[in-house]
């Protein structure tokens, strides 16, 4: 069974006890949790499970997570109420963004801007931690949504990783809110059907709209008047023939449209590649998984090579999910790719 200990939203501890848990843990974005507890639980108060509360979770072997208590909460005929949580990353999505508010710089810089926004609209304690600073310096009008959703606008467009981590100051539960170039590490470990690895019914997937030219629409003061950015891959034309495509970005900034052709490019350029396996508890496997981890994997029987089938290449970690009666961790990879 897994530690759970609770936290008031001022980062209190409340209470500890154990349960069956199962959660997951998302690359840029919010992962959930669930348990169930019995009513006749002296830990099952409400002042211990109350929405809002922050909660931190172990187990043995894989990492921590933490986050906070949320709807829904199930109660059972039978005396028994399951919980959910989310990851911390949600606690964003309770914060407004500025409505048409102009923020410009890096991404880094307006990442900082925007914490410094969701602390100022109330005591989060959540701090900016580590901030990749480089990249292009770039403006942009925010538009009426939530931090959250700001925060994977602005990453996903400039291609950054994100996450909201915890720290314990004096006994109480704390928040850093941090960006990365690339979250995650390169594993010197590979991962084998059959070995430390299952794979699924649907192991290897490939995915998604291909295009290799690519304008982006800006937003204009009237029709015709917007300001685009175009971008073309020749290598791809040669491989999937020429296929274009226009994506339209809230943006009036040449240098925003730029960034964002660019990066759109890079996702669209050739398929998505994804993987669907189940990490097992061999060696130290578990111990070392993390969300933007870099692994090999050798697949004997997918995708093609020349003369046959096999597929050995580089996949990272973009979401994992644990169960404990599974005995085992899901894991869903993309190809990881070098830009």
């Amino acid at each position: 069974m897994a530690r759970i200990i609770t936290y008031s939203h001022t980062g209190k501890q409340l209470a500890e006890f154990n349960a069956l848990v199962t959660m997951s843990w998302k690359l840029n974005e919010y992962g959930k949790a669930t348990w169930t507890m019995s009513t006749r639980d002296e830990k099952c108060k409400r002042e211990y499970i109350e929405f809002g509360n922050r909660v931190m979770i172990e187990t043995d072997k894989l990492p921590v997570w933490v986050g906070v208590i949320d709807t829904p909460r199930e109660w059972a005929s039978n005396g028994e109420v399951s919980i959910t949580a989310y990851t911390a990353e949600y606690l964003l999505t309770w914060r407004r963004a500025p409505v048409d508010k102009k923020i410009s710089g890096t991404c880094g810089a307006k990442f900082e801007e925007l914490i410094k926004i969701a602390q100022a609209g109330g005591n989060m304690f959540l701090r900016v931690g580590e901030v990749w600073g480089a990249g292009k310096a770039v403006a942009e009008t925010l538009k009426s949504e939530s931090i959250y959703d700001a925060i994977k606008d602005l990453t996903d467009r400039m291609g950054n990783d994100w996450n909201v981590t915890p720290e314990i100051v004096n006994g109480e539960l704390r928040f850093t809110a941090n960006l990365y170039k690339r979250r995650g590490n390169v594993r010197d470990v590979v991962l084998q059907d059959g070995y430390n690895i299952k794979a699924s019914s649907k192991v290897f997937i490939e995915q998604g709209n291909i295009a290799n030219d690519i304008i982006v629409v800006g937003v204009g003061a009237s029709s015709g008047s917007q300001k685009t950015a175009n971008t073309i891959d020749e290598e791809s034309i040669g491989l999937y023939d020429y296929r274009q495509a226009t994506v339209n970005l809230p943006s009036e900034y040449e240098g925003t449209l730029s960034a964002g052709a660019d990066q759109q490019l890079f996702e669209l350029k050739q398929p998505r590649r994804t993987f669907d396996v189940s990490a097992l508890d061999v060696g130290d496997l578990w111990q070392n998984l993390q969300v933007g981890d870099i692994y090999t994997i050798n697949l004997g029987n997918v995708g093609f090579v020349s003369g046959g089938y096999g597929l050995q290449t580089n996949v990272r970690i973009i979401g994992m999910e644990y169960a404990e009666e599974a005995c085992a961790v899901r894991l869903i990879s993309d190809e990881s790719r070098d830009e």
